[in-house]
């Protein structure tokens, strides 16, 4: 399957962006225009993601940033 967790590496998040840029480049899928279908497609590549580590993986492949230190509630995003 090659999915984001197989790979030894010293920066494992890292390796999961690059895993997650190469996925939706494959399919030719821009995650800025486009993030309902980067997270579909990861989920697809791999069925393990849960919705969030989706969306944690989309951010990261379209160059946003982590939205740390906000006060709503993950799940109501």
């Amino acid at each position: 399957m090659g999915g984001p967790q197989e790979q030894d590496s010293v920066a494992p998040t890292t390796t999961n962006t690059h895993w997650a840029r190469g996925v939706l480049m494959e399919r030719g899928i821009d995650p800025s225009a486009h993030p309902v279908r980067a997270l579909r497609a990861l989920r697809k590549a791999d069925r393990r993601l849960s919705l969030g580590s989706a969306r944690y993986l989309a951010d990261a492949a379209a160059g946003r940033p982590q939205r740390r230190g906000h006060t709503r509630s993950p799940f109501l995003e």
